[in-house]
């Protein structure tokens, strides 16, 4: 049987270990920046840390602002999937506001540091600034969701609303956990979230 014609003539294989390689820079990308600063982080270290040359990261990569937005793919995709493990395709709203007021969301680990970088990067980047907003959006799209599917009757408005209020409280709870809060507040917290979210 005659073989089939490469995609534009690369042989089969390529995208996977293109694949491959961008992962690999990616990765050390979000370990350098989560170690230091975004902005002490030049493509050289990023080279060295993954051992490529520079130019490879050029080609696979592109400049600097495009790995920044790689990465924030990267950290996006890692926590969608970190939130679907914890609560399931179908979870109700206690399952979410649970994952969101919990330890391992709240846990400050280098990815989670990564993340707090680019957050305040996407001040300064329009392009970091829409994937940011888009993957928030989404929580509080599929907590809406939940919202609604335990209490059929509450209009989509009122359900987006509280939904956003929840993802609000939540991200700023973990900020102040972080900075040494009492856990008893943390507790309270979650508390009205539920509160929020089963009486509105």
């Amino acid at each position: 049987m005659e073989a089939k014609p490469a995609v534009h003539g690369r042989r089969r294989g390529r995208p996977d270990m293109a694949t491959a390689r961008r992962q690999q820079i990616v990765s050390a990308f979000l370990a350098l920046i989560g170690e230091r600063t975004l902005a002490s982080v030049s493509l050289d270290d990023v080279a060295a840390a993954s051992g490529v040359q520079r130019s490879v990261i050029r080609h696979y990569m592109g400049n600097r602002a495009q790995l920044v937005h790689e990465a924030a793919a990267t950290l996006i995709e890692s926590y969608t999937d970190l939130i679907k493990v914890a609560v399931g395709e179908q979870p109700s709203a206690p399952q979410i506001i649970g994952h969101l007021f919990s330890r391992e969301w709240g846990s400050e680990n280098d990815l989670d540091r990564a993340f707090d970088e680019l957050f305040h990067e996407a001040a300064r980047d329009p392009v970091l600034r829409d994937q940011l907003h888009n993957a928030y959006a989404l929580l509080a799209d599929a907590l809406a969701q939940a919202i609604r599917r335990d209490r059929p009757e509450t209009p989509a408005t009122s359900a987006e609303q509280i939904a956003y209020q929840i993802v609000c409280l939540a991200e700023h709870n973990t900020t102040m956990q972080r900075l040494g809060f009492p856990a008893e507040q943390a507790a309270a917290a979650r508390a009205l979230a539920h509160r929020l979210a089963t009486e509105g």
